[in-house]
């Protein structure tokens, strides 16, 4: 699947530099759904984790009036209401120069698993190969501890399964189930619950990017080159 781009280094550097955690967090509305992966799935809605204030619905690639069951918090954070229905489980080909060798030049090459296409490698320093990722529609088509991500402006450029601590809000215990932002492109590939014993929750805590490490929730500095 799609990943990180090869061959980024990232340099990170752990720092706090914003507000302390703790505010009371304002209420939003969430909902379990089916997802078929083993991830927690309760119900409720996240209570006392931060404040994620006028919160906006994410919609899916190329359906704008289709919500992608993530919303975006004022602080740029990004969380996970609900599981949806991926109106495109198989995301369009943009394969345009496979030169240097890569495992895919058409869709019809990526047989490994339903709604294969063949992609162009994001990374800068192998722009010439494609790689087959393989999407989804919903949670179900996904493996134990993995949701169902569709294709999205903030969320990633292709629909596929992603690594997953919750399926929901609804899920977290009272908090919230955060998309973790990639450094290197836009989107993430991984969602865990987050709450105030974590260092941050968005931008607004950090002077750089509120992401999920092996410790929980940190602002960490980065930079891909």
């Amino acid at each position: 699947m799609l990943t990180r781009p090869a061959l980024v280094v990232c340099l990170t550097t752990l720092l706090a530099c914003g507000p302390e955690p703790g505010a009371e967090s304002a209420s939003t509305t969430g909902s379990t759904g089916s997802t078929g992966s083993d991830v927690p799935t309760t119900t409720g809605a996240p209570q006392g984790a931060y404040a994620c204030d006028n919160s906006t619905p994410l919609p899916q690639a190329g359906e704008s009036a289709v919500p992608s069951g993530f919303e975006r918090c004022a602080n740029e954070a990004v969380h996970r209401v609900e599981p949806v229905e991926c109106m495109t489980p198989q995301t369009p080909p943009s394969c345009t120069d496979n030169s240097n060798g890569g495992e895919c030049t058409v869709d019809a090459e990526c047989t490994k698993a339903p709604f294969g296409s063949c992609q162009q490698n994001p990374s800068p320093w192998e722009e010439r190969q494609c790689e087959c990722v393989y999407g989804c529609r919903a949670d179900a088509d996904c493996s134990q501890g993995q949701i169902c991500r569709c294709a999205g402006a903030e969320l990633g450029q292709v629909t596929q399964c992603i690594d997953a601590g919750c399926a929901s809000d609804a899920g977290c215990d009272g908090r919230w189930c955060v998309l973790s932002p990639d450094p290197c492109e836009p989107g993430g590939f991984e969602v865990a619950c987050l709450d105030s014993t974590d260092d941050c929750f968005g931008t607004d805590d950090c002077c750089g990017s509120c992401r999920l490490n092996s410790s929980g929730w940190a602002c960490e500095p980065l930079l891909c080159g």
